[in-house]
């Protein structure tokens, strides 16, 4: 398992030839921004505040399909603690967002992606994946 560092957050990568697994700590907002000084490039008004909960943690595994069909699939993730619950809605934002992160690291091929936290969603506790 291969451990990365950003500026704000670590998390844990494991890539195998048949999957791709990123966790990643949750944080929770102690002083959050409100409003942006440009919305154009996201510049906020004011900083904020966060707290890092290393035990509470988002898993993501993608897996490469070779199944007919052009679109990627996300599936609940039942794996251990991990587990999460998303309305249409959510799902398809996710899967909007996958497809930027596709474009933009020129990813080829369908996914299917397993996604869920070991804490509640819509609790106030974002995930830093």
């Amino acid at each position: 398992m291969h451990f990365i560092t950003h500026d704000h957050f670590s998390g844990k990568l494991e890539v195998t030839p048949e999957e791709v697994k990123v966790s990643m700590p949750s944080n929770i907002a102690l002083i959050k921004y409100m409003g942006r000084m440009d919305n154009q490039l996201k510049i906020p008004l004011n900083p904020s505040l966060s707290l890092t909960l290393s035990n509470l943690r988002s898993l993501i595994i993608a897996r490469p399909c070779h199944q007919e069909g052009n679109s990627d699939e996300l599936e609940p993730l039942s794996e251990g603690e991990f587990f999460v619950r998303l309305d249409p809605d959510g799902k398809n934002r996710f899967l909007q967002f996958w497809a930027l992160l596709k474009d933009r690291f020129q990813l080829k091929g369908k996914y299917v992606l397993k996604s869920g936290n070991n804490f509640p969603s819509d609790c106030g506790i974002a995930s830093s994946s």
